[in-house]
């Protein structure tokens, strides 16, 4: 596998076997140089010509350093989270949701209003689970008009199906059925009730909790959850000190990039 990048160079992702069969020979092949490019070759890739992505060395590093430039922003309005703000991220980079775990107070819902601020016309879905929450309230509220031909269709426009960020607040106060209907957006990344099927746009979410309940649902829900932070209480004088200071300049509402 050749993963030397730069200017000038590509990076290939050789198929498993062919890789296997180098070692075994000692002969590894040096692939043909292209500029400018960055080629990822999944296995089987002669198979399927349109698994191959090009995509120019400079869009990377551009992507890299807006990146850093929006947790370098992130970092100066919500003090301390330099970590969780990375793996947040990592998780938006990959497809994958977030739980965060504190105590109250600790800024988590501000956090990932913060994160998602940084993404022009993104979507973005925030809702407060309590265990009166009914999927209606995710999913969109049922079609009268289905409801009147003895179906149950929910109207999606608008709800947590067709938005690209989540921000789930306090998801283990929701209840087993609420959290097992979540199931499948989170991890096929679709909304399955019956007869309707609606593929998701949601990209990534953001799960906050006070507490971890055990249970059976709840084990497959930690499961979707890729990412999982906890976050410490933090008395320091001058940290408290630092954090109103921010809190006096914007009231806590979320500063735009």
């Amino acid at each position: 596998m050749d993963q030397s990048s730069g200017s000038g160079q590509k990076i290939y992702i050789h198929p498993l076997e062919e890789s296997v069969l180098s070692l075994a020979t000692g002969k590894i092949e040096q692939p043909p140089e292209v500029p400018q490019e960055v080629v990822i070759t999944p296995p089987r890739a002669e198979e399927k010509p349109t698994a191959v992505e090009m995509v120019p060395v400079e869009k990377i590093k551009a992507l890299s350093e807006t990146i850093n430039a929006c947790m370098t922003f992130i970092n100066k309005q919500v003090l301390g989270r330099s970590e969780i703000v990375k793996q947040a991220f990592l998780a938006i980079l990959t497809g994958e949701h977030q739980l965060i775990i504190s105590r109250t107070g600790m800024a988590k819902s501000l956090l990932a209003r913060q994160i998602f601020a940084c993404f022009d016309g993104a979507q973005v879905f925030e809702k407060q689970l309590t265990k009166d929450t009914m999927p209606e309230n995710l999913f969109g509220a049922y079609d009268i008009e289905a409801m009147k031909k003895g179906k149950m269709i929910h109207n999606v426009e608008g709800s947590l199906v067709l938005s690209h960020f989540a921000f789930l607040d306090e998801i283990f106060d929701a209840n087993d059925m609420l959290l097992r209907a979540l199931l499948s957006i989170l991890n096929e990344k679709q909304l399955v009730n019956g007869e309707q099927i609606v593929y998701s746009t949601l990209h990534s979410a953001i799960g906050a909790a006070n507490y971890i309940r055990v249970t059976e649902v709840l084990e497959a829900v930690l499961d979707r959850f890729l990412y999982k932070s906890f976050i410490p209480e933090n008395k320091d004088l001058y940290f408290q000190y630092s954090i109103d200071r921010i809190y006096q300049e914007h009231f806590g509402k979320v500063a735009i990039p």
